[in-house]
Protein backbone atom coordinates (compact mmCIF):
# COMPACT_ATOMS: atom_id res chain seq x y z
CA UNK A 1 0.00 0.00 0.00
CA UNK A 2 3.10 2.20 0.89
CA UNK A 3 3.99 1.99 -2.76
CA UNK A 4 0.52 3.00 -4.12
CA UNK A 5 0.81 5.85 -2.55
CA UNK A 6 4.25 6.56 -2.88
CA UNK A 7 3.67 5.97 -6.45
CA UNK A 8 0.25 8.11 -6.85
CA UNK A 9 2.45 10.89 -5.22
CA UNK A 10 4.83 10.95 -7.38
CA UNK A 11 2.79 10.75 -10.42
CA UNK A 12 0.62 13.50 -9.26
CA UNK A 13 3.84 16.05 -9.09
CA UNK A 14 4.91 14.52 -12.63
CA UNK A 15 1.50 15.67 -13.87
CA UNK A 16 1.72 18.95 -11.98
CA UNK A 17 5.49 19.32 -13.63
CA UNK A 18 3.91 18.20 -17.02
CA UNK A 19 1.69 20.68 -16.85
CA UNK A 20 3.84 23.99 -15.65
CA UNK A 21 6.15 22.84 -18.49
CA UNK A 22 3.18 23.32 -21.47
CA UNK A 23 3.98 25.74 -23.67
CA UNK A 24 1.38 29.03 -23.34
CA UNK A 25 -0.39 30.28 -26.90
CA UNK A 26 1.63 32.52 -28.62
CA UNK A 27 -0.15 36.33 -28.67
CA UNK A 28 -2.05 37.00 -31.73
CA UNK A 29 -0.22 39.12 -34.12
CA UNK A 30 -2.04 42.62 -34.57
CA UNK A 31 -3.99 42.84 -37.77
CA UNK A 32 -1.85 44.88 -40.62
CA UNK A 33 -2.64 48.24 -40.74
CA UNK A 34 -4.45 49.42 -43.78
CA UNK A 35 -1.98 50.83 -46.43
CA UNK A 36 -3.15 54.80 -47.40
CA UNK A 37 -5.20 55.19 -49.89
CA UNK A 38 -3.44 56.42 -53.53
CA UNK A 39 -5.80 60.09 -53.44
CA UNK A 40 -4.94 60.33 -49.42
CA UNK A 41 -2.06 62.51 -49.11
CA UNK A 42 -0.40 63.07 -45.41
CA UNK A 43 -0.49 66.91 -44.93
CA UNK A 44 3.38 67.95 -44.60
CA UNK A 45 4.23 70.43 -42.21
CA UNK A 46 4.91 73.85 -44.21
CA UNK A 47 8.48 74.01 -42.56
CA UNK A 48 9.72 71.15 -43.80
CA UNK A 49 8.16 71.69 -47.42
CA UNK A 50 9.96 75.22 -47.58
CA UNK A 51 13.23 74.08 -46.14
CA UNK A 52 13.52 71.26 -48.90
CA UNK A 53 12.60 73.76 -51.69
CA UNK A 54 15.29 76.26 -50.13
CA UNK A 55 18.39 74.72 -52.33
CA UNK A 56 20.18 77.87 -51.70
CA UNK A 57 19.49 77.96 -47.53
CA UNK A 58 18.89 81.50 -47.61
CA UNK A 59 15.54 81.04 -45.68
CA UNK A 60 13.85 82.78 -48.73
CA UNK A 61 12.63 80.92 -52.10
CA UNK A 62 13.05 82.10 -55.77
CA UNK A 63 10.64 81.12 -58.17
CA UNK A 64 12.92 78.68 -59.98
CA UNK A 65 13.30 77.05 -56.16
CA UNK A 66 9.83 77.17 -56.29
CA UNK A 67 9.27 75.42 -59.35
CA UNK A 68 11.21 72.70 -58.78
CA UNK A 69 11.13 70.21 -61.27
CA UNK A 70 7.28 70.60 -62.06
CA UNK A 71 6.61 70.52 -66.05
CA UNK A 72 3.58 71.40 -67.93
CA UNK A 73 0.30 72.16 -66.53
CA UNK A 74 2.15 71.81 -62.64
CA UNK A 75 4.77 74.59 -64.06
CA UNK A 76 2.16 77.12 -64.66
CA UNK A 77 0.36 76.61 -61.46
CA UNK A 78 3.35 76.90 -59.47
CA UNK A 79 3.92 80.07 -61.15
CA UNK A 80 0.60 81.88 -59.97
CA UNK A 81 1.02 80.30 -56.59
CA UNK A 82 4.28 82.51 -56.21
CA UNK A 83 3.13 85.21 -57.27
CA UNK A 84 0.18 85.05 -54.52
CA UNK A 85 2.62 84.05 -51.74
CA UNK A 86 5.12 86.53 -52.83
CA UNK A 87 2.77 89.41 -50.89
CA UNK A 88 5.83 92.19 -51.24
CA UNK A 89 6.50 91.40 -54.45
CA UNK A 90 10.20 90.99 -53.96
CA UNK A 91 10.23 87.96 -55.87
CA UNK A 92 10.80 85.75 -53.16
CA UNK A 93 8.75 84.07 -50.62
CA UNK A 94 10.38 84.14 -46.94
CA UNK A 95 8.88 81.14 -44.75
CA UNK A 96 6.26 83.32 -43.00
CA UNK A 97 4.93 84.03 -46.45
CA UNK A 98 4.93 80.44 -47.20
CA UNK A 99 3.09 79.60 -43.86
CA UNK A 100 0.57 82.85 -44.25
CA UNK A 101 -0.10 81.32 -48.07
CA UNK A 102 -1.08 77.44 -46.23
CA UNK A 103 -4.64 77.80 -45.46
CA UNK A 104 -6.70 75.85 -43.48
CA UNK A 105 -6.39 72.10 -45.02
CA UNK A 106 -9.50 71.27 -46.97
CA UNK A 107 -12.62 69.13 -45.66
CA UNK A 108 -13.55 65.85 -47.42
CA UNK A 109 -17.26 65.15 -47.92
Amino acid sequence: MIRFAAFALSMSLSAAAFAADEPKPAPKPEPPKPAPKADEKKPVDPEVAFKRMDSDKDSKLTLEEFKGKKKGDALAKAETRFKKLDKDSDGKVTLEEFKAGQGKPKKKA
